[in-house]
């Protein structure tokens, strides 16, 4: 199986040598659990796309410090492109963070920036739903989050499968093809705590030190892997 990466934003100068590029932490994360898989990568902000959608098997967007709601060109390309997939060719789709939310408001949703404020750390999601491709079973998962901005309204096509208080809508389906996370099952935390020390002076001091202390637990990322994988080969 192939998968095409549609990177929607660059690691900072500084950090990629340590943490490489959005395309080699989605790679490094999903190959813990399958090896087999084939990977492109597309610069979507550069306008760069497969020459036809049956290039690969299955899409993921990766995250991104764009808003979903931003006017700039290579957001309403990239908007086409996922009504495409999603309308038209029915092949897996995966969105992560910014890819979650720019899914949600493609398909009839609406993101806003969170009036709750900034969620960091590791986040832990109740399982509301479980899916056949949610093996192992778990009633809850802990994943990476960095994120002020929220889907506050699911499309009508959507369900919600997992969320918390802070964040209702953190795991999203679309029928049998689209999957959404809000959180970075493909972070390193000590990635996560590197954008947290950047961002610190724009968030609260009290949800900083919390962000910092939840990262002492473990991630559910490869599990989340796991689930990944597959409803991609189902």
């Amino acid at each position: 199986m192939r998968i095409g990466i549609l990177e929607t934003d660059q690691v900072s100068h500084d950090l990629i040598d340590d943490f490489g590029s959005y395309a080699d932490m989605v790679e490094a994360w999903l190959r813990q659990e399958c090896r087999e898989f084939a990977f492109s990568r597309y610069d979507v902000v550069q306008q760069i796309y497969p020459q036809h959608i049956s290039e690969c098997d299955a899409y993921l967007i990766t995250g991104s410090k764009a808003s979903a709601y931003d006017q700039a060109p290579w957001l309403y390309t990239l908007s086409q492109f996922i009504r495409n997939l999603y309308i038209q060719s029915k092949k897996k789709l995966i969105g992560i963070c910014f890819g979650h939310q720019l899914i949600a408001q493609t398909l009839g949703g609406v993101v806003h920036k969170s009036p709750k404020g900034w969620g960091v750390g590791l986040a832990k999601s109740e399982v509301y739903k479980t899916k056949p491709w949610m093996i192992p079973i778990a009633n809850s998962f802990k994943l990476s989050v960095i994120h002020q901005d929220q889907v506050i309204k699911l499309p009508k096509n959507a369900t919600a499968i997992a969320g918390n208080s802070f964040c209702p809508y953190s795991v999203v389906t679309y029928g049998e093809s689209v999957l959404t996370f809000q959180g970075h099952p493909e972070h390193q935390k000590t990635y996560t705590q590197a954008l947290m020390v950047r961002r610190k002076d724009f968030m609260e001091e009290a949800v900083f030190s919390a962000g910092l202390r939840s990262l002492d637990d473990d991630s559910d990322a490869q599990l989340v892997a796991k689930w990944v994988v597959n409803f991609l080969e189902v």
